[in-house]
This record gives C-alpha cells, sequence and structure tokens, in this order.
C-alpha cells in the first residue's frame, strides 16, 4: 500500500512539469501568430506617388511611396510613361507630389492586396503636358473593382468647371469615394478612350469606418412586396467638394 501511494506521488510533479512545457509552448506559439494574425486584419492607409521612385514627405507629414520603387508592389500592369514636370506653383499644396504622373496609353490597372472593409480612394490629377501628351487630350474612364467611377473623363474640362462654379483658380483635381472591399483585393484601373490616353498623378486609399455604406437595400417589385438587392462589395459613393 506504501508502495502504490509512493509511485503516484511520484508520477504529480511530472505531469505539472509537463503541463506547464505546455503553457509555455502555447504562450509562445501564440506570441508568434498574433502579429501575423493582426496584420492580416489590420486596415492600413496608402499613399501612393504617381511616376516616381521616391518616397517624399507632405505637409502633413505623410510619405507618399512612389509606385516605381522597389520591392513595394506598388507597379501597375503596364508601365506606361513617367511624366515630370517643374512648373509647379509654390503655393500648391501638393506641389513635390505634383511633379510626376503616370501616363498610360493602354488600359492599365493597380492591384492592391487590403483588409476587407470600408476605404476612402482619393484619385490626385495635376495635368501638364509631356513630350507629345497634351494632357487637353486626355479622355478615360476609371474603375474601382469593376465599379464606374468616372466615365469619358477629361481632367482639364472638370477643372475648368469648378472654377467657373466655385470662382477658383485651381490647375488640380482630387476624386474622392467610398468602397466596401470585401475580396482583400482592390483594382483600379485606368482605361483611355479610342486614340486617347489616361494619367493619374497621386492615389490616396484610407481606411474609413466599416458599415459606411449599407450591405443590401429593399428592392420594391410588386406594389407593397420588397425583395432584397445584395449590394456587398460593390457600394460606392463620390464626396463632391
Amino acid at each position: 500500500m506504501v508502495s502504490t501511494m509512493d509511485t503516484r506521488e511520484g508520477r504529480r510533479p511530472d505531469q505539472g512539469f509537463c503541463r506547464m512545457k505546455l503553457f509555455r509552448l502555447l504562450c509562445v506559439t501564440l506570441i508568434t501568430l498574433l502579429p501575423r494574425i493582426s496584420r492580416a486584419v489590420e486596415k492600413t492607409p496608402l499613399f501612393i506617388n504617381c511616376g516616381s521612385d521616391s518616397v517624399i514627405t507632405d505637409v502633413g507629414e505623410r510619405n507618399w511611396v512612389g509606385d516605381s520603387v522597389a520591392d513595394t508592389n506598388l507597379t501597375p500592369s503596364f508601365v506606361g510613361i513617367i511624366a515630370s514636370t517643374s512648373a509647379i506653383g509654390e503655393e500648391d499644396r501638393y506641389r513635390n507630389l505634383y511633379k510626376t504622373a503616370r501616363i498610360f496609353n493602354t488600359s492599365t490597372h493597380y492591384n492592391f492586396t487590403l483588409a476587407s472593409g470600408s476605404y476612402c480612394i482619393r484619385l490626385h490629377f495635376h495635368p501638364f503636358s509631356f513630350e507629345s501628351f497634351n494632357a487637353n487630350d486626355s479622355t478615360f474612364d476609371v474603375t474601382a473593382n469593376d465599379i464606374k467611377l468616372v466615365l469619358s473623363f477629361n481632367v482639364p474640362e472638370e477643372i475648368s468647371s469648378n472654377n467657373a462654379v466655385k470662382n477658383l483658380s485651381g490647375n488640380s483635381l482630387v476624386k474622392e469615394y467610398f468602397l466596401n472591399v470585401s475580396s482583400n483585393e482592390l483594382i483600379i484601373e485606368f482605361v483611355p478612350v479610342s486614340g486617347s490616353f489616361a494619367f493619374v498623378s497621386a492615389i490616396e486609399i484610407i481606411p474609413a469606418p466599416d458599415h459606411l455604406l449599407v450591405d443590401s437595400v429593399n428592392r420594391v417589385g410588386n406594389p407593397g412586396f420588397k425583395e432584397p438587392f445584395d449590394l456587398r462589395g460593390r457600394a460606392s459613393r463620390q464626396s463632391i467638394d
């Protein structure tokens, strides 16, 4: 009887030691995995300086990464033409950012890997002529995840119209949209009208509060009958200045 008790008592320290080792191993595993999980779901902003191979800091202390910077995965599907100018007004808030642009004479897209959720997309356009490309002749469409953002878009014409309506003298344009991203992928595509070209100066992708846009609405069919109409991943809203 004594011998049996001694044997059982002798096992308890070993079992406790094993449990402690298992607990420590579990803790180490969780500590290793948590940063990866956080990165997978974290929504972070992107500031892209189109046509640039450097990183610049604006007046708001934001770092804009050139889409030609190596190992950033920001380069578009078609390299296009990198354009530059020195004719930027000193009073322009984005004067350093607008010294470059990327020109496309064929359909081209940027592909961004993002956490699912709502985002604000801001497209910057500062038109200037470069070599044989006259910005006044540029007409193009822009889509985001197959949602049409602009159609037959001519930047100088819209700038001129905005200046006339608001009594301004601006020489650049920022288009702002809100979009739900449900596939962890955002594809922004620039499609020139036949015989023309597209261009973009900079792109911002900023996380917005989730559920900012509705996932679904009720579509009215027969009188008194409502049918769900799925909008998940497709809702977009433009911000008007």
